[in-house]
C-alpha cells in the first residue's frame, strides 16, 4: 500500500498530485525514525536526491503562520516543488489555525504542488495517551483523533476536507 501511494504521486504525469501519508505510532521512536529515514531515502531518489523538508509541528506554532497559514504555503511552495519531498514530524503539535495550510498543500483536485510527497507523523501516545493501537482501523483512529485536537478550533465545512486530505493514506508503526 506505502509503495503504491509514494508510486502514484511520483510517476503520474498526466495529472500529477501529491501523496500523503501519515504515520501514527505509539510512544517511542526506535523504529520510526529508522523507517522514516528508509522511507525519505528511497522517496528523494526519484526526485534527484534532493534533501527532503523535515518541520517539526512546533515549527508551525510561530505566530505569522498562526495569524496567516498562507504564509507557510507561500514560503514552502518553491522549495516544495523543487525537492518533493517534505516530512513534518508531531502533526499533533501543529495548532489548527495553522493546520489549514496542509488544506491547500495535500489538495490531490488542485494541488499547490503536482509531483510532491508529504510525510506526517502523529505520536499517538504523547497526543493521547494511547500507548498501543486501538480496536478501530488506522485511519478512524487518526480521524478521531484529528477530530478531537482541531474540532473546537475549526469549523466542520474546513474540518472535515482537512482530515480527509490528512488521512489518505494511514499506517500505524508498532
Amino acid at each position: 500500500m506505502l509503495s503504491v501511494s509514494v508510486r502514484r504521486a511520483i510517476t503520474k504525469v498526466d495529472n500529477p498530485e501529491p501523496g500523503t501519508i501519515l504515520f501514527i505510532h505509539y510512544g517511542p521512536t526506535d523504529v520510526l525514525d529508522g523507517l522514516i529515514d528508509s522511507v525519505i531515502a528511497v522517496t528523494t531518489s526519484h526526485f534527484g536526491n534532493t534533501d527532503a523538508i523535515r518541520l517539526s509541528g512546533a515549527y508551525f506554532k510561530r505566530s505569522d503562520i498562526q495569524q496567516d497559514f498562507s504564509v507557510f504555503v507561500a514560503q514552502q511552495k518553491d522549495d516544495l516543488r523543487q525537492r518533493g519531498v517534505m516530512l513534518v514530524r508531531n502533526i499533533e503539535d501543529v495548532p489548527a489555525r495553522s493546520a489549514r495550510a496542509f488544506h491547500t498543500i495535500c489538495d490531490t483536485q488542485e494541488p499547490l504542488v503536482g509531483r510532491a510527497i508529504i510525510y506526517l507523523t502523529l505520536d499517538m501516545a504523547k497526543a493521547a495517551g494511547m500507548h498501543e493501537p486501538s480496536n478501530v482501523s488506522a485511519t478512524a483512529e487518526a480521524e478521531r483523533f484529528l477530530q478531537k485536537l482541531w474540532g473546537d478550533s475549526l469549523e466542520p465545512a474546513v474540518l472535515g476536507p482537512l482530515i480527509t486530505r490528512l488521512t489518505d493514506n494511514v499506517f500505524r508503526i508498532v
